[in-house]
């Protein structure tokens, strides 16, 4: 749990330094997004068992502030295999993101951002051991830290080149009921208004 912690200050102190270094943007930002992610997740327990998955997230943002927004983001991934803690995962998190905007200077049309997200997950065609009963589905809280830089492709839309993101859920596993994954993924962002 520190090391979380630690990770969520590490990201969200870049992006205050990333914000307070841009330069005024010359262009019109969007104040409502969405995006569209394929998503590859590496599960890892505590005791040492792992497992990965692929799938897809959407989110949607809403900036209130010059440099801030509102995100809500639904995921999902599953595997083919046999997984420990279930082969279909589904997230659905809310919080806050800090992020610099594509300019004619600095960082051009690179857009970097930081996010962190707590919410809820939920496990199923899997196993979940509780005391003494096996469940096939499961809800678990999750919380979420990361970032990713988009570029610029046209006026309503960014590429989002590369977007990594620690996820923490707590499902059942007869040992210490804690997993931490890596999310890692690209996509497309729609500028809507």
């Amino acid at each position: 749990m520190k090391q979380a912690i630690t990770i969520l200050m590490f990201f969200l102190a870049c992006a205050a330094l990333a914000v307070a270094q841009a330069p005024t943007p010359s262009m019109a930002t969007s104040k409502l997004d969405v995006s569209v992610n394929y998503m590859y997740q590496g599960s890892h327990t505590l005791e040492g068992a792992s497992f990965s998955q692929q799938g897809g997230r959407a989110d949607v943002s809403y900036a209130f502030r010059k440099h801030m927004a509102l995100v809500g983001e639904f995921g999902g991934s599953g595997s083919n295999g046999s997984a420990p803690f279930g082969n279909t995962q589904l997230t659905y998190l809310g919080g806050l993101r800090l992020m610099t905007t594509p300019t004619n200077k600095g960082l051009g049309k690179f857009a970097l951002f930081t996010q962190g997200l707590v919410g809820g997950a939920h496990g199923m065609n899997g196993t979940f051991p509780h005391v003494s009963t096996i469940y096939s589905s499961a809800d678990s809280m999750a919380f979420s830290v990361g970032g990713g830089v988009q570029v610029k492709a046209c006026q309503k839309v960014d590429i989002r080149l590369f977007q990594a993101d620690y996820l923490y859920t707590q499902f059942y596993n007869l040992v210490n009921t804690h997993q931490n994954q890596v999310r890692l993924g690209f996509g497309v962002v729609y500028h809507i208004h």
